[in-house]
């Protein structure tokens, strides 16, 4: 019983952190874009 309400807890707490990790990589990416670009 106990599963069943940790499973949809821990499904938004997956997704909530998929989402910030994607976001929090694509600004370094770019951030690491802009710094190589202005190198060359």
């Amino acid at each position: 019983m106990l599963y069943l309400v940790i499973l949809p807890f821990f499904k938004y707490a997956y997704h909530f952190y998929f989402s910030v990790i994607s976001t929090f990589i694509r600004k370094i990416s770019k951030e690491s874009y802009i710094e190589i670009y202005y190198k060359k």
